[in-house]
């Protein structure tokens, strides 16, 4: 690896890498992050590697020669058409003679197989996009390069919620109407638990323009309406459900809150928390006591306290008896 044709093969890789990725023209840097030998037993489960950097859009595994059986690495992720493979020259003998590589986006999930016998030998960069690139605004007024960002980079960046206030603010200056459909069409490409905490969090931050942020809210409501139907489980412990109450409040169309409310009846209370939370996701300590009674945290809004004993009497009562206090405060 001192070797200096090394940096300019892997160099090479990168400019590859960036075509394939749909980073054209853009001049990926890559960091040493892993070297790795892979024994017979050897495997890795599946797992998204650990966050390193906002800049952060790509891992590119090369892999040394090497002379050995399994050990096939299988990624999967959002915008990927279904489960990949990746033998490294293994079908066709040729592992132990010249590298392979591969590359995948930061926040795909990645697995390999158990090594059966022998060595693999690999060396994992981090792809950085270049420091100039990576703050978005609107400043040029061209609407098509929102759609084509959500399209080709937004999805391969690893913290997309740190990209929240950026997309509120193009959506101030082009308008929801304008740009809505676009950043739509690249959340809905994402796995269940990030496209509903950014929809509902962008919503959030979008207080101040209702057309986006009632259509955010309803595309939240529709994503979770899905959930309830498929594993009410997985529904009835939604983090997102807090998020989903602030906004359903502060959407203009009663409908939505109505909408909410009716979806909460669905619930089997046997599959609720202990707590209930407010919208910023902190604890809001609302006790249901044996008398049916509640109490509201003094500091939280009064709209949302008024609400919040409406959602409460609506999910609770008539479906279960009121447990003791103590078993549902913290």
């Amino acid at each position: 690896m001192t070797n200096p044709q090394w940096g300019i093969a892997i160099q090479k890789l990168c400019e590859l890498s960036a075509d394939e990725l749909g980073f054209k023209g853009i001049a990926l840097q890559p960091i040493l992050s892993k070297v790795a030998v892979y024994g017979a037993g050897g495997r890795r489960v599946v797992q998204q590697d650990a966050y390193e950097h906002d800049r952060v859009v790509a891992k590119l595994v090369v892999q040394l020669p090497s002379e050995y059986t399994g050990g096939d690495m299988l990624v999967s992720g959002a915008g990927m058409n279904g489960l990949r493979c990746y033998d490294f020259g293994n079908v066709d003998d040729t592992a132990a003679f010249k590298p392979h590589y591969a590359v995948y986006a930061a926040d795909a999930f990645c697995a390999v197989k158990e090594v059966t016998s022998g060595y693999r030998l690999v060396v994992e960069y981090s792809l950085y996009l270049p420091s100039e690139l990576v703050v978005i605004n609107g400043e040029l007024g061209d609407h098509t390069l929102v759609d084509m960002f959500v399209k080709k980079y937004f999805i391969r960046l690893y913290d997309k919620i740190k990209l929240i206030p950026a997309l509120a603010e193009l959506v101030r200056t082009f308008s929801w109407g304008t740009v809505g459909a676009s950043i739509v069409c690249g959340i809905d490409g994402l796995l269940y638990d990030i496209l509903m905490k950014l929809a509902l969090l962008l919503a959030d931050e979008l207080k101040d323009c209702q057309v986006a942020q009632a259509a955010l809210t309803k595309y939240g409501l529709k994503k979770l309406k899905g959930v309830a139907v498929i594993t009410p489980s997985v529904f009835a412990a939604s983090p997102d459900l807090g998020l989903l109450w602030k906004n359903a409040m502060a959407c203009e169309d009663p409908q939505v809150f109505r909408d909410v409310e009716n979806l909460a009846k669905t619930v089997d209370i046997k599959l609720l928390g202990p707590v209930v939370t407010n919208g910023r996701g902190r604890q809001a300590n609302v006790m249901i006591l044996k008398t049916g009674k509640w109490q509201c945290p003094q500091n939280d809004p009064e709209d949302w306290g008024k609400k919040t004993k409406k959602m409460i009497s609506t999910t609770v009562t008539g479906k279960a008896k009121m447990a003791p206090s103590s078993s549902l405060t913290d």
